[in-house]
């Protein structure tokens, strides 16, 4: 029992992941935890069927919050040569990721709405484009600079219009920007218009596949793969932590 344990051992440290608290013994699976604390409602598009995230997101995020949770534990075990319960709970974790979600519907007091993968305040950030041979393009314009700097390269006079001045603006009119960014890049291949416009230093990505993104980053320097053939497990990715003191 942890009880006991924490008896014997008085500067112990568990981690400890719980489901609800209000009812530790209920079972928590992602998916239904997605469905219950409005992922699944902001994913996907307006007037199609809510999307749940194809990666057991809430397991992840939880698993963090249980990381930082401990890591506080060994600094105050520093100071004070006492062990702690760090618990944390798979429903608070998946609100809390919400960040800007959940602000915006606790302090508008109103459920946020799909948007596909456009941001609500910023535009065109998270917005897609279909390019010529049907891949895509991902902007992520997130300033005045970087979208004069598009129109620019774009050499496209109507997105300087009064009514795309500034980002608020933009949002207003994000339809009808969107659709004028459609029409200039449906004349490029989604791979030249990607350099073209990172030679201008404007964010912007091409959707790949997860094994092109393995293939083709080039920051990846460090192991990111894991051959874990010999158990019978297969391939696994990990992260890279350094530290230099």
């Amino acid at each position: 029992r942890l009880d006991d344990l924490r008896k014997i051992h008085p500067k112990l440290i568990v981690g400890w992941i719980s489901t609800y608290p209000d009812d530790r013994n209920r079972p928590a699976y992602d998916a239904v935890l997605q469905a219950e604390t409005g992922w699944m409602s902001i994913n996907g598009e307006i007037g199609k069927p809510p999307l749940k995230i194809p990666v057991a997101i809430i397991d992840v995020f939880t698993s963090h919050q249980l990381r930082a949770g401990i890591l506080t534990a060994l600094l105050h075990k520093q100071s004070n040569q006492k062990g702690s319960l760090v618990e944390v709970f798979l429903v608070e974790a998946a609100l809390a990721a919400q960040v800007n979600q959940s602000s915006y519907a606790l302090n508008q007091k109103v459920n946020p709405s799909p948007m596909g993968s456009a941001h609500p305040n910023i535009c065109p950030y998270g917005d897609l484009v279909e390019c010529k041979g049907g891949d895509y393009l991902l902007f992520a314009v997130g300033t005045d600079v970087q979208y004069l700097r598009l129109a620019e390269v774009l050499n496209e006079p109507r997105m300087l219009a009064d009514s795309f001045r500034t980002n608020p603006q933009r949002v207003i009119h994000r339809t009808t920007l969107i659709d004028i960014l459609q029409d200039v890049c449906r004349q490029y291949y989604a791979l030249s218009l990607h350099e073209k416009l990172t030679a201008a230093n404007i964010p912007c990505a091409r959707v790949q596949g997860i094994l092109d993104a393995f293939k083709e980053q080039p920051h990846m320097t460090h192991e990111t793969v894991i051959d874990n053939t010999s158990f019978l497990v297969g391939k696994t990715t990990c992260f890279h932590l350094e530290s230099n003191t």
